[in-house]
């Protein structure tokens, strides 16, 4: 499976939000009915419990923030590990009906801060803080 992948690394253990927006067939942002979201590895294993979270009341904008136990190293032989976020929605439309899903998933990188040389990140990366903002949005919409 093909996955979009976000462009800016998360630092290990730190703090990254990501915003998602939900958008319905006619690519109109709509407040979804439910909405639920996981975090895994690339091969499906669930990190730090985070299966099928709930967003209680979704609106058609959310921020999910990951941090700390979120973003831990498994291999610390890797300069770098990535993470898949799914997100599972449902919604209802005015021209076809209630219990529509909206569904998304994208991986990222975290990156191992006891392997990477901060001089060698930001060359090849550009200069980050804690916490990394995600400026570019995830569009949930009908596939």
């Amino acid at each position: 499976m093909r996955l979009d992948t976000l462009d800016t690394p998360a630092e290990e253990r730190g703090t990254y939000p990501i915003q998602i927006k939900f958008y319905d067939e006619t690519k109109t942002l709509v407040a979804p009915d439910t909405a639920v979201w996981s975090l895994s590895t690339m091969d499906e294993q669930i990190i730090n419990s985070r299966q099928s979270v709930t967003i209680v009341t979704p609106t058609n904008t959310e921020v999910i923030t990951l941090s700390d136990k979120d973003l831990i190293i498994l291999d610390k032989g890797r300069a770098f590990e990535h993470r898949v976020l799914t997100i599972q929605a449902t919604y209802t439309s005015n021209d076809l009906g209630a219990g529509l899903p909206l569904n998304k998933a994208v991986r990222f990188k975290i990156r191992n801060l006891g392997l990477i040389d901060r001089d060698l990140f930001i060359g090849l990366y550009g200069p980050t803080a804690d916490p990394v903002w995600i400026t570019e949005d995830i569009a949930v919409t009908v596939s």
